[in-house]
C-alpha cells in the first residue's frame, strides 16, 4: 500500500540573498480526552457532573426495598418484636438507593446495602 504524501502550497518570496522558499506548517487536529472516573454513590444525594447531559447537578434520590429489607422485618417478627416488624420499612439505612440526574432523569448508579452489595 502506497501512501498518498499532502502537498502544502509553497510561496516564494525574493529578498537581497536571494529566493526564499517558505513552507507552512501543518494544522493537526488536537484530540480531546475525556476522563470518565468511577463514582461511590452513597445513602445521599451528592454533586456531580451527569455524564449524559454534561450538567453540574445534585443527583435525585430514590429508595427500593430489597429482599434484605423483607429478611429484618421477617427477623424482627420471628423474635417477637411483631410491632417494630414495620421499622426496617421505614429506614433508609435497609433500603437500596438509585441515584438519578434532575436534568436528564438518566441512571447514575446505586447504593446498596447489607452483605449482599
Amino acid at each position: 500500500m502506497i501512501a498518498q504524501q499532502h502537498h502544502l502550497p509553497t510561496q516564494v518570496y525574493y529578498t537581497s540573498a536571494g529566493p526564499q522558499v517558505q513552507i507552512p506548517l501543518q494544522q493537526v487536529p488536537m484530540a480531546t480526552a475525556v476522563i470518565v472516573t468511577p463514582v461511590n454513590f452513597g445513602p445521599h444525594a451528592q454533586h456531580m457532573i451527569c455524564p449524559h447531559c454534561g450538567s453540574h447537578i445534585k443527583t435525585t434520590i430514590e429508595t427500593e426495598t430489597t429482599w434484605l429489607t423483607h429478611a429484618f422485618a421477617i427477623g424482627l417478627i420471628l423474635l417477637g418484636c411483631i410491632l417494630c416488624s414495620c421499622l426496617p420499612y421505614l429506614m433508609n439505612s435497609c433500603k437500596n438507593t438509585s441515584h438519578y440526574c434532575p436534568n436528564c432523569n438518566a441512571f447514575l448508579g446505586m447504593h446498596s446495602t447489607g452483605p449482599c452489595k
